[in-house]
């Protein structure tokens, strides 16, 4: 397995529920991900889900006040780990908000 083929694996699973995956596939796991924004809808309850370009799809699991994301498409978004194997998503330089991959 070449390296780019390893990098984008790891960038694949990057936020999912898995078993040790650096150790599979060798070297330091990936502490974040920068990609853009596909498109964004919200739930009932007013959290947002964010679909990211590379395929990913990220939950709001806070109650962060999120600018409108349905009109900023194309922006560019960082998912970051943080404590407790949580993530904060940031959109563009607005203030981050914490998220789970589905």
């Amino acid at each position: 397995m070449e390296r780019a083929q390893v990098d984008a694996a790891k960038r694949a699973v990057f936020g999912l529920s898995t078993p040790n995956f650096p150790a599979m596939f060798g070297g330091d796991a990936i502490e974040s991900l920068e990609t853009t924004l596909e498109r964004a809808t919200v739930t009932a309850n007013g959290a947002w889900i964010f679909h990211l370009a590379d395929g990913s799809t990220w939950r709001q699991i806070d109650n962060t006040r999120v600018a409108n994301p349905r009109t900023r498409q194309g922006e560019e978004v960082r998912v970051r780990k943080a404590a407790l194997g949580s993530y904060f998503l940031n959109l563009g330089s607005n203030r981050a908000v914490r998220v789970r991959r589905e």
